[in-house]
């Protein structure tokens, strides 16, 4: 009976846990990019040249 009764507490907290990152994520602003029209300054290091050896 114990178990029973840890395990509807269990799954109401998460439900609550999720419902909180949900309702934190609903007041924020969204951010939209028009991509062809604005592109994101990437930083200099981000396009590495990818090393591929075929022999490997």
């Amino acid at each position: 009976m114990k178990q029973y009764f840890k395990d509807i507490f269990r799954s109401i907290w998460s439900v609550l846990v999720g419902m909180s990152v949900t309702f934190k994520h609903l007041f924020m602003p969204a951010v939209t990019i028009q991509y062809p029209d604005v592109k994101l300054k990437l930083p200099e290091r981000a396009r590495n040249r990818l090393y591929v050896y075929m022999d490997d």
